[in-house]
């Protein structure tokens, strides 16, 4: 899979390639940024590519939409910290919700809304 890269420039085949040797390296890195509270400032920047909603487009401000390309490492901590809040809050979640989480989707809504 081809994606573009963010704003360190570094495509993900070189990760891919080389996860075996970076496994261990990153896992420092991501450990002492978890345990210290600080993130690379590296990793807080964002190449923000407008897309049309839309073709053709009518009006700049309703018809585009911002995608955000962040670093790869960025994005992988972020969905490892994310399942770890996930996993304490999960419990504390309404049963009607359904947005954000796996295995819930609109269908899962639109039937509890038929059943009630």
């Amino acid at each position: 899979m081809h994606r573009a890269p963010g704003p360190d420039g570094l495509p993900n085949w070189p990760l891919r390639d080389s996860a075996s040797h970076l496994a261990g390296p990153v896992c420092a890195v991501y450990n002492a940024s978890v345990r210290e509270g600080y993130i690379p400032s590296q990793w807080k920047e964002a190449n923000v590519v407008p897309v049309p909603k839309v073709q053709p487009l009518r009006a700049v401000e309703a018809d585009l939409r911002p995608i955000s390309l962040t670093a790869t490492l960025a994005k992988l901590l972020e969905s490892f910290v994310g399942s770890w809040i996930l996993e304490h809050v999960v419990g504390s979640l309404d049963d009607r919700q359904y947005s954000a989480l796996r295995h819930r989707s609109t269908t899962h809504a639109l039937v509890d809304v038929l059943h009630h």
